[in-house]
């Protein structure tokens, strides 16, 4: 234990840059991306049209995931 007045650095060892690519490609590596921002962003491109952005005005803002917008018509 350290006591009053002492302070210990802490002192860690380097890290490369393909340690680092490594660790990343083995993260999520066979698991599917549970993600609906994901799903949204392929369905769009599957459909060949661009995502829907935040700054855009077609959303109102008070969408949550129990509250879903009215369609348009």
């Amino acid at each position: 234990m350290s006591q009053q007045g002492e302070e210990e650095e802490v002192k860690r060892p380097e890290v490369k840059a393909e340690d680092l690519i490594g660790a990343r490609d083995k993260l999520a590596f066979g698991t599917e991306v549970k993600s609906k921002t994901f799903e949204v962003m392929q369905e769009c491109e599957q459909a060949g049209k661009v995502a829907p952005s935040v700054f855009s005005k077609v959303r109102s803002g008070s969408e949550t995931a129990f509250n879903k917008p009215s369609k348009r018509k």
